[in-house]
């Protein structure tokens, strides 16, 4: 092989250098896709306690309204 201009140790070599770096990548997107699971439970939290405050505050109003 090395005659016909193909080194088979250095093309595996190089191969298991772009799979290494791959898994590199993927652990990176999967650390990143955690975080941002993270970011969106704390968003959907927060929300939620507005959408709250906004009913409460939309009750009292409708209550006010009723006294008048």
């Amino acid at each position: 092989m090395v005659k016909q201009g193909i080194d088979l140790v250095k093309m595996n070599a190089t191969l298991l250098e772009k799979v290494e770096e791959l898994t590199l990548y993927s652990i990176q997107l999967e650390k990143a896709n955690q975080e941002q699971k993270h970011v969106n439970h704390a968003q959907q939290q927060e929300l939620q306690a507005v959408k709250q405050k906004q009913a409460e505050l939309e009750r009292l109003v409708n209550q006010l309204l009723k006294q008048k």
